[in-house]
């Protein structure tokens, strides 16, 4: 895959491209990078175009010093696909990538399909537990991948905190888009009963369970949760 950039009002974000006639457009975790999808590369199907975006504040992509909140990432990547003349698409997110794609769909536009790997969204989150916690998971995050910054990590995680942004259940009763959950049974970020909680609550859903999979499975079984994406993602 390619690796372009393109200007935002928030700044420049940086994505890998893969050439396809359909647009997947894909985001990552907090503290990863695009570079996080990639192992799905050769197993789906070559209609899809993949964008695997570094989130604002990630990877290569700009790091202004704002408030990084849910509203901010997902109006850089709308503002993005804006400018890339994209109007169709589907969104694939894992875990705080998953929190900005529901988020988008809720508030934003309503993707062709949304794809939630082992989401974030409902779940309590580290800066509630207390400082200490605080603390020792932004030493971890910093550990994940080279260039992240400790400012944004913590605003965000302080941000992630707040009710505001929370996904309300009313939200994802609200959601009407054919919804593909994918989650980890070993998941020891997200225990898999938010997957199935999700999966209660969007209605228009379906949940796939891989066995002994952890919180990134796109990474650890990409053929399994490829085969999910070409198997019910219509273009």
């Amino acid at each position: 895959m390619d690796r372009h950039s393109i200007m935002t009002s928030f700044g420049n974000l940086s994505y890998l491209e893969r050439p396809g006639s359909y647009p997947l457009v894909f985001l990552h975790g907090l503290g990863g990078s695009g570079n996080n999808w990639l192992r799905l590369d050769r197993f789906l199907d070559q209609r899809f175009r993949m964008i695997c975006f570094d989130l604002l504040g990630h990877g290569r992509s700009d790091k202004p010093r704002i408030e990084y909140t849910i509203e901010v990432q997902a109006s850089a990547v709308m503002d993005a696909l804006n400018r890339m003349g994209i109007d169709r698409f589907t969104l694939v997110g894992n875990s705080y990538g998953g929190w900005i794609s529901l988020y988008i769909t809720v508030k934003k536009k309503s993707p062709d399909y949304l794809v939630l790997v082992d989401s974030a969204g409902l779940n309590p989150t580290i800066a509630e537990i207390g400082d200490e916690a605080l603390d020792k998971f932004v030493e971890k995050v910093m550990s994940v991948e080279d260039g992240n910054d400790e400012y944004i990590i913590r605003n965000i995680a302080i941000n992630n905190s707040r009710e505001e942004w929370k996904m309300k259940e009313d939200d994802l009763r609200s959601i009407k888009v054919k919804t593909l959950i994918i989650w980890g049974t070993a998941d020891n970020v997200l225990s898999i009963e938010y997957g199935r909680k999700f999966h209660e609550l969007i209605k228009n859903s379906d949940l796939f369970e891989i066995p002994y999979a952890r919180h990134t499975p796109q990474i650890s079984h990409p053929q399994i949760v490829a085969r999910i994406i070409n198997e019910n993602v219509r273009t």
